[in-house]
């Protein structure tokens, strides 16, 4: 909590008042599930790494509220202008991005990651979404 009060710091009704619109979380609505369903992952095909991430937001979405936002859709919390470009001329190994043809990752995300890092470069995989590899049943050696 003590990072959380650092980057936002507030009291504990402006927690509950302001970040908290929660709900939404809890019983998503259709614009949220169709959002999911194409861009991350299908609600209804949660695995339980999912799961679990909803779970701990749930218990504490505090955290997440500040840095993300109170709209998942777009972000508008403290994360709204962080923007790591100028560190990635720092990685100095080999980076592969691996994106959905509809990730929320889009060629204007992963674009900056391809123009910085020397030796890197990117994949997107067709008909798929954020969390493709969750969705993989089976080692790529069984299909």
């Amino acid at each position: 909590m003590r990072l959380f009060n650092a980057l936002a710091p507030m009291s504990d009704d402006n927690i509950k008042d302001v970040i908290m619109p929660a709900v939404i979380y809890q019983n998503p609505p259709e614009q949220l599930v169709a959002y999911y369903a194409r861009h991350v992952y299908t609600l209804a095909e949660e695995t339980v790494h999912v799961q679990i991430s909803n779970a701990q937001f749930a218990a504490d979405p505090t955290g997440y509220h500040i840095l993300w936002g109170t709209n998942e859709l777009a972000v508008n919390g403290k994360l709204a202008n962080w923007d790591i470009t100028p560190h990635l001329r720092q990685i100095r190994c080999p980076v592969l991005v691996l994106r959905g043809e509809n990730d929320q990752a889009t060629e204007r995300v992963v674009s900056p990651l391809l123009s910085h890092i020397s030796d890197c470069r990117a994949v997107t995989i067709p008909h798929s979404s954020h969390n493709r590899m969750k969705k993989i049943s089976r080692p790529a050696s069984q299909r």
